[in-house]
């Protein structure tokens, strides 16, 4: 029964972090972006341009932030189930 139960948990944290790097992929290529065309261009007119991008980045973040943060909590909780400590008596 405990066995499922943490191979469930397992499932699920696995499944997390598949949606995380789903999630963050389109973030990171923006960033990537960013930081190409800043290295580039520090003019008013080069700033202006990525304008679009940098609301994006800002769009994109919260969400990441929430799943990276739910990501966290399932593994707590997985590394609470597994331990030896939790083995029921």
């Amino acid at each position: 029964m405990r066995k499922q139960e943490v191979t469930n948990q397992y499932d699920a944290v696995r499944n997390s972090c598949q949606q995380v790097q789903t999630e963050i992929s389109p973030l990171e290529s923006d960033l990537r972006d960013i930081h190409r065309f800043l290295n580039a261009d520090l003019t008013p007119g080069g700033l202006a341009a990525i304008k679009d991008a940098t609301a994006r980045v800002n769009q994109l973040a919260s969400p990441v932030h929430e799943s990276v943060g739910r990501l966290v909590r399932s593994l707590r909780s997985l590394g609470l189930a597994m331990s030896p400590l939790n083995v029921p008596k």
